[in-house]
């Protein structure tokens, strides 16, 4: 998925040098271990949310001295693959087609346009010792540079399709930067997330993706649900629904104050909410009105994590929107709020929403701060217990496309999943994080 704590980190590839339309291959020596690590680090906090760069210092992993990149670009995007990692050469043109795709999209969703190619780098940075956790994630700068940190390369067709949605969700992000630096991370991740469920829609569907929100036979409908029927309906809807339902949406001026935080129900809402209220707005205004506050939004000006009822420090942001919509915001929040109730999502995703704020009992984050601060590393079987667990969660609810499937009551050993079950499994794993806690301590 595309939401989720990511790890953050960003290097200075080298320079963006290009030969014309069609590139051949070509082998790079590549940055050595102490000009990469430093940079690295002292511009993690400079990315698109910052509020995690910390996170990704601690657990930034050693980085081989010398790394031989292979190079493919074109004029509009440029790709540079660590050679031990290097997927085929047609699976490589495969990538750089849909890296150049993935970027016309994301221009063409906003109307606005780079002057100058993006450079794609994967670090080669799996299972590297030292590392407190496993790197997660892609990161953009506003230097047209995408740094994938995980390690993994698409290597199959299959793979490629899937990656093009991180690829679109990071473009948009280099998109967003034409207009400015420093916005309001919600906004930040919520433009950027919208392009890539636009695009599952648009170019990319496949049986099992596009989530509806009810499954019934049209001809059986009643006239309520004959207005909903046909109509796409965004995944995050799905989850901001369920969380309305649920009694835990945080109000519109909340929602658009969001920061990264330490807890993964902060960063699930992050990369969901905002994204329903952006998709709400481009479904009942149109896309005008969403492009005018996407190059219009103001500058992040106020103090980090200042509550959204300081209304005179985001004061600026809630004028923004009100002048593009020409409606209150408690209007605004009403129309949405409507919008939502009509989904009637089902009782799974209501519950699934209440399991995803209920796993941040475990205080994942702060564990792995703590245990970093100490010099020692987060048990790799309680971070993959974690991982499976909110994937389950996820998978239960229907709340993402990434991990949905046909038989999505289902774990992978094909035991049921259940709301009590699932609710079991996250208190054995909050007694699991209560001892690595106090082993963090001893």
């Amino acid at each position: 998925m595309l939401a989720g704590a990511i790890g953050r980190l960003s290097v200075d590839a080298s320079s963006q040098s290009r030969a014309g339309p069609a590139w051949s291959l070509r082998k790079l020596a590549a940055l050595g271990v102490v000009a990469l690590a430093s940079t690295a680090i002292a511009l993690a906090v400079w990315g698109v949310g910052a509020g995690a760069g910390a996170v990704a210092a601690v657990a930034q992993p050693a980085v081989d001295e010398i790394t031989r990149y292979t190079s493919i670009g074109n004029d509009r995007v440029i790709l540079l693959i660590p050679d031990d990692i290097c997927p085929s050469e047609e699976v490589q043109q495969l990538l750089l087609h849909t890296a150049t795709e993935s970027l016309r999209y994301a221009e063409d969703f906003f109307g606005s346009y780079l002057s100058h190619a993006v450079v794609h780098l994967w670090l080669n940075a799996v299972d590297r010792p030292g590392a407190v956790t496993p790197p997660t994630g892609a990161f953009a700068l506003a230097t047209c540079r995408v740094t994938d940190v995980r390690g993994a390369v698409p290597q199959t067709p299959d793979e490629v399709r899937r990656y093009s949605f991180l690829m679109v969700h990071e473009y948009s992000h280099l998109v967003h930067m034409l207009h400015m630096r420093n916005t309001y991370p919600a906004l930040a991740e919520g433009f950027a997330s919208l392009a890539p469920e636009y695009a599952r829609r648009d170019g990319l569907q496949r049986a099992g993706e596009l989530r509806e929100a009810t499954a019934y036979d049209a001809d059986d409908a009643d006239d309520a649900d004959d207005a909903q029927n046909d109509r796409w309906v965004l995944t995050p809807h799905i989850t901001a629904a369920g969380a309305l339902e649920a009694g835990i949406l945080p109000p519109i001026r909340q929602v658009l104050t969001l920061v990264h935080g330490r807890l993964s129900w902060n960063q699930w809402m992050l990369y969901s909410v905002p994204t329903s209220l952006l998709g709400f707005i481009d479904e009942e205004y149109g896309r005008p009105t969403l492009t005018d506050i996407f190059r219009h939004c103001p500058e992040n000006t106020g103090p980090i994590g200042q509550p959204a009822e300081a209304a005179s420090a985001h004061r600026e942001l809630f004028d923004t929107f009100e002048r593009y919509t020409g409606v209150p915001m408690d209007e605004l929040e009403a129309q949405w709020h409507r919008r939502l109730s009509e989904l009637n999502v089902d009782s799974s995703s209501v519950a699934a929403v209440k399991l995803l704020k209920d796993l941040d009992r475990t205080e994942m984050t702060s564990l792995i701060w703590a245990l970093g601060a100490g010099g020692k590393k987060l048990d790799p079987d309680f971070l993959q217990t974690f991982a499976e667990l909110q994937d389950d969660i996820v998978r239960f609810g229907s709340l993402s496309v990434s991990v949905a499937a046909s038989d999505s009551d289902t774990t992978a050993d094909c035991a049921p999943l259940t709301e009590k079950s699932l609710s079991e499994r996250i208190d054995r794993l909050v007694e699991w994080a209560h001892e690595l806690w106090r082993k963090a301590y001893e």
